[in-house]
């Protein structure tokens, strides 16, 4: 179980890169910064983020419980998930990797390579370096 927590948490961190990489890719339609006004409060705009897991999670209540109100209230984040409850992944991941419809978090489970191969996962090791040098002491990848 040990040595299993380091690939998990690196899995992981690459998701929550993936997803914060794909929430700041610009789509080309957008206004100019210029444009937007300024807020100057403390108030956080909301923020929904869509997660799929391959395991079955029958305890997750998308953020419904005090905790989850409480990061939602201090950080304007809530996440909608799904979860496969039936066969780990096996058959809505390959589903994404053949759309293009990608969740912005997704934790693969076994199905890592099918979203590799698809081209749906990005290599963050130089940008890792380059950015978040404290990051890669942190981090053991075996």
């Amino acid at each position: 179980m040990k040595g299993k927590t380091p690939k998990t948490f690196a899995m992981l961190l690459l998701a929550s890169a993936l997803a914060i990489t794909a929430g700041c890719s610009g789509s080309g339609g957008g206004t100019n910064a210029s444009e937007k006004p300024v807020d100057s409060g403390d108030t956080t705009s909301p923020v929904t983020f869509t997660f799929f897991g391959a395991d079955a999670s029958p305890n997750w209540n998308n953020m419904k419980d005090a905790v989850g109100q409480e990061i939602t209230k201090a950080t304007g984040v809530t996440i909608e998930a799904e979860y496969d409850v039936n066969n780990g992944g096996d058959q809505k991941i390959p589903l994404m990797a053949a759309s293009g419809d990608y969740p912005d978090i997704i934790y693969p489970k076994g199905n890592l390579s099918k979203l590799v191969d698809a081209g749906a996962m990005l290599d963050l090791t130089d940008l890792i370096e380059e950015h978040a040098p404290n990051l890669k002491k942190s981090m053991v990848i075996r």
